[in-house]
Parts: C-alpha cells; structure tokens; sequence
C-alpha cells in the first residue's frame, strides 16, 4: 500500500466527485488488535452509508458503492502490515486506502470532495533528508522521509575505509588494521612503526572522509535537504572537515551504525532532525501572537472561511483532531454550527484547510492547547483586512 506523499495529497485535495466517502481509524497490526480494527472498519462503513442514503442515494446504490471498501475487512492480507492508523477514500472513479505513520481518530464523511485535515501531519513539514551511516568497516547513503529509508547505490563509494585507503597488500609499511574499543566502537589506525600515532590517524581519517565526500557529491549536488551523520562520536568532527555539501546536520546520531538497520537508522535520524523540521510551525505561532490588531490576524472561524475563500490567508494554524460540524453558504458567506452532527454536516476545520490550500496558503497541524483557548483555528492574512471582511 502507497504512503501519503506530497503528491498523493494534493491529489485528494483537489478531487471533486459525487459522492466521495473519507474514513479513518487508528489501527494496530495483527492479532486481537487487528480484529478490533476490522470491527472499526465495518461500523465506520456502516455510518457512511447510512449517510450516503440520507443524502438522497438509494440504499442499493450506497451499499454498491462501498462494496469494495467493505472487502477490506475480510481481508486478511490487508490486516497484517497495519501500522498506527488507516485512512479509506471511495470515490466513483475508485477505492483507496493508505496505512498512517501516526495514529488518528475514527470519523466518517459523505461529501463532495475528501476530508484531508487528518493527513495534514503527515505533508505539512518537507521530511526529505539523506543518511550518512559511517564506520571504518561500512559506508551507507541513505535517502529519506518521514516514512522510509532507502540506500542510495552511489558509484566510486568505498566499501569501508580499506577500500578508500588502498590497503589491500598485508606487505603495507603502515600494516592498518581495525582494532574494536568498547561496544562496537571501532578506531582506525592500529600502526606498526614509528610516528605520531594520534596525527596519523586523524590524517587517515580525513583522507578517508575526503573519499567518501568526493563520492557522494554529484548524488547531492541539487538537493537542499538535510545530511545526518551516523557514527561514533570522535568521527563527526573530522568528517565536519571533510564535507562539501552545505546542508550537512549540525547534529548527528551517536554510535556504531554497523549494528543497526536502515529502518533503526531511519528511526534515529528522524528524531536528531525532527525540530528542525517543525521549526516553521512554531515561528507561525510566535508570529501569529506578535502581530498587532485583528486586521492582520483571526480566530474567529467564521473570518477565517470567508478569508480562505477569497484567496486572503496567508497561514493556518488547526487542531485537525477537533472537527466542527456545520455548513457554509458561500452565498451568504454565512456560517451554521450544528451540535449535535447532521447528515449533511460538513468540517469547517477541514473546509478551512481545503480553502487555505487551494489558495496556496500554508497549513501548520498544532495542538488545540497551541491556540488560544475555545478556539479551533488561527489564521494570519496576507494583507491587512478591512473591518467590512471582519
């Protein structure tokens, strides 16, 4: 099954069909976990197409066109790679369902286009970033995302410092070998001989990194995206010197990378960069309170719709966990809140972030706890808005 990527999501964002069925739930993988997943499933189905005929669809019809959707929960294949939740889209051209890295809570939308709040964590932060796991006896490139790691397969890349250094002859004057200090710590050069030991290691070293920096160059020459070093403490600062791609992590994860995956060397490098990719979020909540008079800034929902609308939001800030049921006439440019939910209730948080997008805004995911209190949304305008807007 497909990630979310940026691609994928703007693909959903801008589908528009009659009607267009969006179901999430969290999920667990396999056994008992699995089961309760599966009755998520069929119940959130259910409720969908309870609604699709409440919307004027014949029942036969409905049921029709969740069928595919419903196969899902019998099957069993689908229900052993669960990861923390599920995502499900029925549209008239076609059934798609997406395993989510995080997970979400269970809610059903009849509509004419897809909900997508939900997803805006997962493509609000650009992600994409390249592993560098470096040992004396293993070189990796990785690249990366939030959701996977794959390695890079980069021509003139050294094996491992051997290789780099031509030590191929036992006759070597140097006689290099690879001697292992504590838990999988290595340290380059054990020598036989004479000469400041310590300088020449750290020269080996560096000519080691030069070669691997050398290599990996033209795989990075366009990209712009983090570099994570992976490796024992005393080698980041020599392969500091060493690198030429200006987008190198001041950062870098700690250890022996020989002993773990490419996913455990995912998960790692995810965690040591994660701040600086939820930087952009936090200096949007910083500017939003820094600005003066509400010409410039809103929390009032039905500001915000009218704004988002006609193109004037610059940046919002949602709680996508807290749906608002209610319906805008776009007409009237008037705002109905239903409590309790109506069959034809729609998410005027999801609205929000659709218009906002659609307009080229930017969407920031934060907790409710983030904004201010009783409130569901912030947004900052590109421009200063009249009190008629208001």
């Amino acid at each position: 099954m497909e990630p979310v990527t940026k691609q994928t999501f703007d693909a959903l964002l801008r589908y528009r069909a009659w009607p267009c069925v969006s179901v999430y739930l969290p999920t667990h993988a396999g056994g008992f976990e699995g089961q309760a997943g599966r009755v998520r499933l069929k119940n959130l189905l259910v409720d969908a197409e309870e609604r699709l005929v409440a919307r004027g669809i014949r029942p036969v019809e409905a049921r029709d066109f969740l069928a595919s959707a419903n196969k899902l929960v019998e099957n069993e294949a689908f229900w052993k790679d669960q990861t923390e939740g599920l995502a499900v889209f029925a549209s008239p051209k076609e059934i798609r369902s997406f395993y989510l890295p995080t997970t979400v809570n269970e809610i059903s939308v009849v509509n004419s286009r897809f909900h997508i709040a939900p997803l805006v964590p997962l493509i609000e932060e650009e992600t994409d970033h390249y592993i560098l796991a470096v040992s004396e006896n293993r070189v990796r490139l990785l690249k990366a995302n939030r959701w996977q790691a794959r390695e890079v397969t980069v021509p003139d890349l050294p094996a491992n410092a051997r290789e780099a250094l031509h030590y191929d002859h036992p006759s070597d004057t140097r006689q290099f070998h690879t001697a292992l200090l504590g838990r999988g710590t290595s340290k380059l050069g054990a020598y036989h001989g004479s000469g400041d030991f310590f300088e020449q290691e750290k020269s080996e070293l560096l000519e080691y990194f030069r070669v691997v920096d050398r290599a990996i160059r033209p795989v990075l020459r366009s990209e712009r995206v983090p570099l994570v070093f992976v490796g024992v403490d005393y080698l980041f600062p020599i392969f500091q010197q060493a690198n030429s791609y200006p987008h190198l992590s001041e950062s870098h994860v700690h250890g022996n990378p020989d002993i773990w995956t490419d996913r455990e060397l995912h998960e790692k490098a995810l965690e040591r960069i994660a701040p600086q990719f939820a930087s952009p979020r936090y200096e949007a909540l910083a500017r939003y309170s820094n600005l003066a008079g509400d010409g410039w800034r809103s929390d009032d929902l039905q500001v915000i719709l009218r704004a988002a609308h006609q193109g004037q939001v610059d940046t919002l800030l949602v709680d996508v966990e807290r749906p608002v049921w209610g319906n805008w006439d776009e007409n009237q440019r008037r705002l109905r809140l239903d409590d309790p939910r109506r069959d034809d209730s729609d998410d005027m948080v999801d609205l929000a972030v659709v218009q906002a997008l659609t307009h080229k805004g930017s969407v920031y995911s934060v907790p409710g706890t983030a904004l201010w209190p009783g409130k569901h949304c912030q947004a900052i305008f590109r421009y200063e808005l009249p009190g008629s807007a208001r």
